[in-house]
């Protein structure tokens, strides 16, 4: 990290209180708003990994999370900069701690989905959109419950 973010420290597993801070850091997000503690809680639970950088006060500062089969394919959901700590590259932070996961160091394909307004900030990691080869999907369960 550089030398404004030496105070944050990385970890993998959430408190109860992180779990709680960081729903309400996805009602900021466009994609996440309305999340229940409840979905959080299943979400940070059910994630192959999570990477998560907090303040000296244990507070979540930016968060992550990966779902992947490790050989193949990982993809990486809800990077999350808090708002005040935003510009200070806490993204790349934690685009460089997916990428030299030792659990993720061999995996083939890394995909995401963002936002047109996102492509450049993804694109210095060489992602690139597959609209010609590969379409987005997306078929609704008719039995899910929301918490």
């Amino acid at each position: 990290m550089n030398e404004a973010n030496n105070s944050l420290r990385v970890i993998h597993h959430l408190s109860e209180v992180q779990i709680q801070e960081l729903t309400e850091l996805y009602q900021n997000e466009w994609w996440a708003t309305g999340r229940t503690v409840d979905q959080t809680r299943d979400i940070v639970a059910n994630s192959t990994l999570i990477i998560c950088l907090i303040d000296t006060d244990d507070c979540i500062v930016a968060f992550t999370r990966v779902l992947s089969d490790k050989v193949i394919k990982a993809i990486i959901f809800d990077v999350i900069v808090r708002e005040d700590h935003r510009g200070q590259g806490l993204g790349d932070q934690l685009m460089h701690l997916i990428f030299n996961h030792d659990e993720l160091k061999s995996v083939k394909h890394f995909e995401l989905y963002c936002n047109e307004d996102r492509t450049s900030f993804y694109g210095k990691y060489d992602f690139r959109s597959l609209n010609d080869e590969i379409f987005y999907m997306r078929k609704d369960n008719k039995n899910y419950r929301n918490l």
